[in-house]
C-alpha cells in the first residue's frame, strides 16, 4: 500500500470500489507490525464504513479474540511479523475450531505455499503493497461470495 498517498483526506471518495467493498459496519481485525501501515489500513477501512481494530501481531491478534468482547468479520494479516505470524495465526484459529475469515498480506507465498494454506481455510492472498482496489475486491470476496 502505497502510505503517502492512501493517508490522504477523502482519497477512498474517489475510488470505484467493486460491489460489495463498501461496508455496513462489519468488524475488520488488522494485524500488522509496521505501525504507519496498520494506521494507513484502519483509515482506509474505516472510510468504507468497516468498524475496525488493530494489533501488532498474531499473538495480540488471539488475545484480542479470547477476550470474547468483540466479534470480528474478517482478519487481514501480514505474514511476516514479530512474536506469532499471519500463518501461524491462521493455523492457530483453525485448530481452535474458529470460522472467522483471513486474508493475508505478504510478497513471499507463491504455488504450493498458498495452496496448503486454502486447504485450511485461507480465504485470500494479496501481494504486498497491494492496490486499493486490489484491497477493497479482496473484503468484497469475503461479504459478497459469488
Amino acid at each position: 500500500l502505497p502510505a503517502l498517498t492512501m493517508v490522504q483526506p477523502g482519497l477512498h471518495g474517489t475510488v470505484h470500489l467493486p460491489q460489495g467493498a463498501t461496508g455496513h459496519g462489519e468488524c475488520i481485525l488488522v494485524a500488522e507490525d509496521e505501525p504507519d501501515l496498520r494506521a494507513t489500513l484502519v483509515n482506509l477501512l474505516e472510510g468504507w464504513n468497516y468498524r475496525v481494530l488493530a494489533v501488532a501481531n498474531g499473538r495480540e491478534a488471539l488475545a484480542l479474540l479470547d477476550d470474547g468482547t468483540t466479534t470480528v468479520d474478517l482478519i487481514l494479516s501480514d505474514v511476516i511479523m514479530p512474536e506469532m505470524s499471519g500463518i501461524a495465526l491462521l493455523k492457530t484459529l483453525r485448530q481452535r475450531q474458529s470460522t472467522i475469515p483471513l486474508l493475508l498480506m505478504t510478497g513471499y507465498l507463491q504455488g504450493e505455499d498458498l495452496e496448503q494454506l486454502r486447504q485450511i481455510g485461507l480465504r485470500g492472498w494479496l501481494a504486498k503493497p497491494p492496490s486499493i482496489d486490489q484491497l477493497a475486491q479482496a473484503i468484497a470476496d469475503v461479504f459478497v461470495p459469488l
